[in-house]
């Protein structure tokens, strides 16, 4: 009996992870909705990431759990936000994701192998 309200959540929230990505890619990433888009879930941003990258029910999709950290952060202090993440791609390999988008709304990335603590060190 108490499978179906638990089913029909998890219904619920797989079918609104499409809805989700696009208010990521639809929302200005400026400092001032930095809060809002840090509020996302890793699979909203790995839904994100795969929408735009084109891998949405491919073998190639990213998992939620691929990713270890993301932050919106305002990397060259201009007011705008990019999406930096670390990846787990597989046993002893991380990479460091920068996602951005242009003046056009055009999104691009960089990655750089290798990992990165995102969460500030805590001072002792």
């Amino acid at each position: 009996m108490k499978l179906v309200p638990i089913a029909t959540m998890t219904l619920a929230a797989c079918l609104s992870c499409p809805a989700l990505a696009a208010r990521i890619a639809k929302t200005p990433w400026t400092g001032s909705n930095a809060t809002a888009l840090n509020k996302s879930t890793k699979a909203e941003v790995a839904k994100f990431l795969d929408t735009i990258g084109g891998s949405v029910g491919t073998p190639a999709a990213l998992l939620p759990n691929n990713i270890q950290q993301f932050k919106w952060i305002d990397l060259a202090g201009d007011g705008k936000c990019e999406l930096v993440l670390t990846l787990n791609g597989g046993p002893n390999f991380t990479s460091l994701g920068i996602f951005w988008q242009n003046s056009k709304g055009d999104f691009h990335s960089q990655s750089l192998p290798g990992g990165i603590n995102l969460k500030p060190e805590s001072s002792t």
